[in-house]
């Protein structure tokens, strides 16, 4: 029983730290063919996310990441294994991650650490502006470190990386990916008493 208690209440946990979170939603895609068969993904097209944002007055804001994975950087003194996410700016004005050192990362290859894992690169050094380094996408600037975060959350990561990285290495397939794969994952955070049917009717 008690057991049970505690995975219920790790449920009820996973990310309820950020602001306003009555007000954030994750866009799902039913896919259905022509036979009538569906499809159900947590995801969506990749450029959903900017259309909601600037076509639609109700969302105050909107952000898209993509899940990348088998990431391996080095500082050239030791090799760690990341767990990874693209990211944009406006992913930091919805949700309840903030900076600690430096600044976002916006410019291609460039990335901000979680606060353990700049402690496992760096121990006390301050890491902003270093360098760490991928076997296949090269050097990444490391533009920040992060405030520690409850653990209970799906964006938990090593390393966020800016989605201008993301947009450079897909850039021959980029307008496929658009609107025809659902490779990210689209967040909305509409405004304040917007009722939820206005979102529904945007999409």
């Amino acid at each position: 029983a008690l057991l049970s208690f505690l995975h219920l209440q790790s449920s009820f946990e996973y990310d309820n730290f950020h602001p306003d979170a009555d007000r954030i939603y994750r866009i799902i895609t039913d896919e259905k063919t022509m036979e009538g068969t569906i499809s159900h993904y947590a995801s969506s097209p990749f450029l959903l996310s900017d259309q909601l944002k600037n076509d639609y007055p109700s969302i105050e804001n909107a952000t898209k990441t993509v899940r990348d994975f088998g990431w391996e950087l080095s500082n050239r003194l030791k090799v760690l294994k990341v767990n990874t996410i693209y990211v944009e700016p406006s992913f930091f004005q919805i949700f309840g991650f903030y900076i600690e050192k430096g600044v976002l990362p916006i410019e291609p290859n460039s990335l901000v650490l979680s606060h353990e894992m700049a402690e496992k690169f760096y121990g006390e050094t301050n890491p902003v502006g270093k360098i760490l380094v991928h076997p296949t996408y090269g050097n990444f600037k490391i533009t920040g470190v992060l405030k520690p975060y409850k653990k209970q959350t799906q964006f938990r990561s090593d390393v966020m990386v800016s989605i201008s990285t993301y947009e450079n290495r897909v850039k021959n397939s980029l307008q496929a990916l658009a609107w025809d794969k659902y490779e990210s994952f689209t967040y909305v955070k509409l405004i304040p008493n917007a009722n939820i049917n206005s979102l529904e009717l945007a999409i």
